[in-house]
């Protein structure tokens, strides 16, 4: 598979759903790469939603683009109740965030989308023209705004960061090394039980605390082969997902806790009828090994793919706040 290529369909037919939560995040994260490019689309001077030739109204490509959108938008939320304020604090990018959002309003203002195919035929044929152009121009308007392109170049700028950091580290570890093994640990995190005290920040901040646990426990069991240890959270559609990256000694197996509470749980107010338990649910853990006589051999280049799938979703949806960072942590034995 080559870099080049990364997308969510790829990472599907290469079983690395893992790395963005597993398949239940899938279709929110395919329809923010879809309304993305879209967007990107609908941007181009040239592109306009329909074509007129004798007084005959012909979908264009780019409406069957929107068409297909509007289809996985439908299967994600409950129409005409959209919570627009917790999509902002999804961290979308302001790009598939505002066409997003004029969908959506379309969508609650037509009571549904219509068959683009016999658009010239329907009684309004000439009011779904008008909304259709002012689609198109609103949003050519505003992806041209200067607030939208330093919003892009920010996160493109946090990729290739994290990337060039990753290539640091693992090009020093060969140099130290003559071969090491990579472990990643994928993990949705899910939360059960309800405390109304809690904060998004104190939710947060006891998140970091069940990693806290599950990298302590590593620490403790796996001293002697331990190189190095990256980790991030994210958050998509509410939920977290956890990535986690240990660089081990080569020829050795890194050893967990024999009971699995010892670290993918952890429960806040456990004696409280307000108790709240944090999991690391369908944990998925593979390993392989990097090679240092053979640097631009395959596993290597597989890793490459790993790691820019994990920073692929960063382009459409980067989760910050208080307590979670986009950026991947390190540390380094």
């Amino acid at each position: 598979m080559s870099t080049a290529k990364t997308n969510f369909d790829v990472m599907v037919q290469n079983n690395l759903t893992d790395l963005i939560g597993g398949p239940s995040q899938l279709l929110f994260m395919q329809h923010l790469e879809a309304v993305d490019g879209l967007a990107h689309q609908i941007s181009l001077k040239s592109s306009t939603p329909l074509k007129v030739k004798d007084n005959i109204l012909t979908p264009t490509d780019t409406l069957y683009k929107l068409n297909h959108c509007v289809q996985m938008i439908l299967a994600l939320y409950p129409l005409p109740h959209i919570d627009f304020h917790f999509l902002e604090t999804l961290g979308i990018n302001q790009r598939t965030f505002f066409l997003l959002s004029r969908i959506l309003i379309i969508l609650q203002q037509q009571n549904g989308w219509f068959d683009i195919t016999q658009i010239h035929y329907h009684p309004y044929k000439d009011n779904i023209r008008a909304v259709l152009e002012n689609l198109w121009n609103e949003t050519r308007g505003f992806i041209a705004s200067p607030p939208v392109q330093k919003d892009l170049k920010k996160r493109d700028d946090l990729i290739k960061t994290q990337r060039t950091g990753n290539s640091k580290i693992v090009s020093k570890l060969l140099r130290q090394h003559t071969n090491i093994q990579v472990s990643r640990l994928s993990s949705l995190i899910t939360i059960q039980g309800n405390d109304p005290s809690l904060s998004i920040n104190e939710l947060e901040t006891n998140i970091l605390r069940l990693k806290s646990k599950c990298l302590d426990q590593i620490q403790q069991l796996n001293t002697e082969q331990l190189l190095c240890i990256q980790w991030r959270i994210q958050r998509s559609m509410g939920r977290y997902y956890f990535n986690m990256l240990v660089y081990h000694k080569d020829e050795t197996i890194l050893t967990f806790p024999e009971n699995a509470e010892d670290y993918n749980t952890f429960t806040l107010n456990e004696d409280s009828p307000n108790a709240v338990t944090f999991n690391l649910e369908q944990c998925i853990i593979n390993t392989f090994r990097l090679q240092k006589d053979n640097y631009h051999s395959n596993n290597l280049e597989y890793w490459k793919v790993i790691f820019n799938a994990m920073l692929y979703p960063l382009r459409y949806c980067t989760y910050e706040s208080k307590a979670i960072s986009a950026n991947f942590q390190s540390i380094i034995y």
